[in-house]
């Protein structure tokens, strides 16, 4: 970062400024400053005191550059930004990029897929992170933070391209059969992370609706909705080491997850009805929380897609070997 570069920079232009000041007065006055080196040190000839000598000398002069200098830190940290000039981008500024799969060269066969998978994994988790940024806004009708969720929208919509493009081009190269199941697999995994990505972008567009309304949620469908993404970030999770790990020992776990989401979304729309009908419930808001429940659900459905991709690429494998 700029910043971490400054603080480099501000350690090299210290020791440059204090080796010219001691070569300075050095050339002035050197018999002055042996005398209190020796002063300190004492000033024999053997190999014992010529090492005392050195190390005094070091600790003299830093301990003089920084009485000297001190004085002229905030011109010294002023020069740095001269040097480096700019500031470090922010979340919202920061410029799109991928991180594992380079932009203009393809690794080796063997490694190709390890790398989309590190890239999908990244992919994976902003997408994870936006969407409960996304609920945090709603429920706190916060504007700004929803510029935030719009920001990881587009650049989840950014991966989403690279990485295809990557898939594209690694998958036109001699691949082993399992690898070119597995990259085939990997299609449908980033446009159903893409999705993802696109609910949160749903969710935060209820924010400026709700403020234009005056309205809100009551406090009992807040709970429903904290309860319900609590078992969304479960599967999300579960499905995500799944995909990754290739390990199938949770594959009960998640679709008792995903049975529980199921059973819960059709029981906050029994119970949303019930309220409306009641008058508890405000019509408007009521209309967002049928549809953000149902966008949960439809997350819930996304993940199994992602747990299974892999699983699913390496069964018609084994069926095609089989008729071979």
């Amino acid at each position: 970062t700029k910043n971490a570069k400054r603080t480099a920079l501000i350690h090299l232009l210290f020791n440059i400024f204090g080796t010219v000041l001691m070569y300075v007065i050095l050339s002035l006055v050197p018999e002055t400053v042996e005398n209190v080196i020796k002063f300190f040190s004492g000033s024999g000839t053997d190999s014992g005191t010529l090492g005392r000598n050195i190390a005094v000398a070091h600790l003299v002069f830093k301990v003089f550059q920084v009485i000297v200098l001190y004085p002229f830190m905030n011109f010294i940290i002023k020069l740095t930004y001269l040097l480096v000039p700019g500031e470090d981008p922010t979340d919202e500024t920061e410029e799109y990029h991928v991180k594992y799969i380079g932009a203009h060269s393809l690794p080796n066969r063997e490694v190709a897929v390890p790398v989309a998978l590190k890239e999908i994994e990244r992919m994976a988790q902003m997408a994870q992170t936006n969407l409960n940024d996304a609920m945090d806004a709603l429920m706190a009708k916060d504007e700004e933070k929803a510029k935030k969720v719009y920001y990881y929208e587009e650049y989840i919509d950014y991966l989403n391209e690279e990485i295809s493009n990557y898939l594209v081009t690694v998958n036109q190269n001699t691949l082993p059969l399992k690898d070119s199941k597995i990259i085939s697999a990997l299609f449908h995994v980033i446009n159903d992370i893409e999705r993802i990505g696109d609910h949160a972008e749903n969710i935060a567009d209820y924010i400026p609706m709700l403020l234009k309304s005056g309205k809100d949620f009551s406090d009992e469908s807040k709970e429903e909705l904290k309860e319900l993404m609590g078992l969304v970030n479960k599967i999300l999770v579960e499905a995500l080491d799944m995909f990754l790990t290739g390990n199938k020992t949770n594959t009960e776990d998640i679709n008792a997850i995903e049975d529980e989401i199921d059973a819960m979304e059709e029981q906050l729309q029994e119970a949303h009805i019930k309220r409306l009908q009641e008058g508890k419930c405000n019509a408007q808001t009521g209309v967002y929380f049928s549809d953000l429940i149902s966008g949960l659900e439809r997350v819930g459905d996304h993940a199994m897609n992602i747990a299974f991709a892999i699983a699913e690429a390496s069964a018609v494998e084994d069926k095609h070997l089989a008729i071979l």
